[in-house]
């Protein structure tokens, strides 16, 4: 196995918005990436990238949402 350098370090650079946008937003992305063409590398990996974005963005607002309980 080799080595590698992962493409980021997890950290919190990640916008936090209202929860309500960020599921909306996630939905979004969701539905757009449903019709992505599993034959084409490209599109598998601009719909994996959108979609771990869209999944990041929602769990810092969920976070940021729970501390403000």
């Amino acid at each position: 196995m080799s080595d590698y350098t992962p493409l980021r370090e997890p950290g919190g650079d990640t916008p936090v918005y209202s929860v309500d946008f960020s599921v909306e937003s996630a939905r979004e992305v969701l539905r757009e990436q449903q019709a992505a063409n599993i034959h084409s590398t490209f599109a598998v990996l601009r719909a994996a990238t959108q979609l771990e974005t869209a999944l990041r963005q929602l769990l810092a607002s969920l976070d940021a949402d729970g501390q403000k309980r």
